[in-house]
């Protein structure tokens, strides 16, 4: 198999855009996130809103020693000094739950506990929220996974109730959060791969609607597809992904949002607002990204080029169109 082939299949695999052997594969890393400008981790320190970040941007390249921006009440961006403490941030996670999933159910949607070989589910993510516990199920076997579930459990009866949107029927979750009436999810494609899984958008549920949880909608505002982190600070509702920040906030009554921002430790904003188009095409332009290489995998490039491509094809093509002068 030529190294080009193989690199291709392998990002392609990753992205879920191809069957791959997992033979060879299981001890290649999943994605190439330290070459974005990542934002790794979200807390809320002193009163201020501390981004890590991560990628390229840890100091040295050393993951170990990444650089903090704190986000102050006049919403200004400066250096944070020293390490986040481990009992500074805030809010402490949920304790999650484990619902016990009945067996019909999980047939239902094409699994068979009684004749998977290790068939296992656990619990990835969970938020409280007022009188209900919401959390998200991933499924697996020693075949591999099966998609994921979300689950919703009423604090004083102790009841389940039990969903599965069409997203989580090849992909599960990594993140969850609650904010504006509505669950925010970071949707991963797991595979057999070192490290985190590669992002595979960030998706919204009006849980309000009982009628409609079965659907998820795509946030396409969000630049990132990676979820890393996410936070309510001072009424806004942030997310932190490979590609920086977004921030959701009310405009007017009822009305929300997005603002997209990419560190830039270069300048004196140190978080930049940008559109994701602009996002997009900074990332592609880095010279980095035709360098940083991952055992066969091929190059950063070729892994955010087969994403974008994947998840949106409309900046695709325009971006195409626009190199060609049209």
């Amino acid at each position: 198999m030529s190294r080009s082939f193989r690199a291709a299949l392998s990002v392609a695999s990753c992205l879920g855009l191809a069957s791959a052997p997992s033979m060879g594969f299981a001890a290649l890393p999943c994605s190439f996130e330290r070459s974005y400008p990542e934002v790794t981790r979200l807390d809320i320190v002193d009163g201020r809103l501390v981004a890590t970040l991560g990628g390229r941007f840890a100091a040295g390249g050393d993951p170990d020693a990444p650089m903090h921006l704190a986000l102050d009440s006049t919403a200004t961006w400066a250096v944070f000094p020293g390490e986040v403490p481990a009992d500074g941030t805030s809010p402490e996670p949920p304790q999650c739950p484990t619902p016990p999933v009945d067996a019909d159910w999980v047939r239902s949607h094409g699994m068979n506990p009684a004749r998977e070989i290790g068939f296992r589910q656990s619990v990835t993510a969970c938020v409280s929220n007022a009188d209900d516990v919401w959390g998200a199920l991933a499924f697996s076997s020693v075949d591999g996974p099966y998609g994921g579930a979300l689950f919703s459990q009423d604090s004083r009866s102790g009841h389940y109730d039990f969903w599965r949107p069409l997203v989580l029927t090849q992909h599960s979750v990594s993140h969850i959060s609650f904010a504006a009436d509505s669950l925010w999810l970071g949707i991963v494609q797991e595979g057999e791969c070192i490290g985190p899984a590669p992002g595979f958008g960030i998706y919204r549920i009006d849980v309000l609607d009982d009628r409609r949880r079965d659907y998820a909608y795509p946030v396409t505002d969000v630049c990132g597809f990676a979820a890393r982190d996410m936070a309510t600070f001072e009424g806004a509702f942030w997310v932190a992904t490979e590609l920086g920040l977004a921030r959701l906030e009310e405009a007017s009554a009822g009305e929300f949002v997005w603002q997209n921002y990419m560190p830039d430790t270069r300048s004196a904003e140190l978080m930049r607002p940008m559109s994701c188009d602009e996002i997009y095409e900074a990332v592609l332009n880095m010279p980095h990204m035709f360098t940083d290489e991952a055992f066969d995998l091929g190059i950063a490039f070729d892994d955010f080029w087969a994403r974008l491509s994947s998840l949106r094809p409309q900046f695709v093509a325009t971006y195409l169109r626009k190199l060609h002068g049209r």
